[in-house]
């Protein structure tokens, strides 16, 4: 259960981005894949959605997921990510003609976790996904 505290000020800071203010400080706090797909735009936002559900059940840490933001057009997904110290983490996901940009971001240093969340959902869409790149 994530506080609400936590619930008010996520969306605040989703705008705001205040780890993405400084050059170099900013690569500390994000992490960006570009995958390239070889099914529909709609089925590939979906099957990121479907497999938010095997994402949550693979973390062990505590995490809460809530999807944010949805575009009516199938084009962008935003999912807030609380650890278990109610500590936000950002994933968007950008799904264009050909490609998926995958960009996670954090208002702090995260040690990696984030990398580790963009390659756990990129292997959940193995089947989908037929290369990646990371920018």
């Amino acid at each position: 259960m994530v506080s609400l505290s936590s619930l008010l000020q996520s969306p605040v800071q989703a705008i705001l981005r205040p780890a993405m203010w400084l050059p170099y400080i900013k690569n500390l706090h994000s992490y960006k894949e570009v995958w390239t797909y070889k099914k529909e735009k709609d089925e590939i936002l979906k099957a990121i959605l479907d497999n938010l559900e095997l994402l949550k059940t693979e973390d062990k840490k505590g995490t809460v997921y809530d999807i944010h933001k949805i575009n009516e057009d199938a084009s962008f997904v935003r999912i807030f990510a609380f650890t278990w110290a109610e500590w936000l983490d950002v994933m968007e996901f950008t799904v264009n003609k050909e490609s998926v940009e995958a960009f996670f971001w954090v208002p702090f240093l995260d040690n990696g976790l984030n990398k580790v969340r963009i390659s756990s959902m990129r292997n959940l869409l193995n089947s989908y996904i037929t290369e990646y790149k990371v920018t």
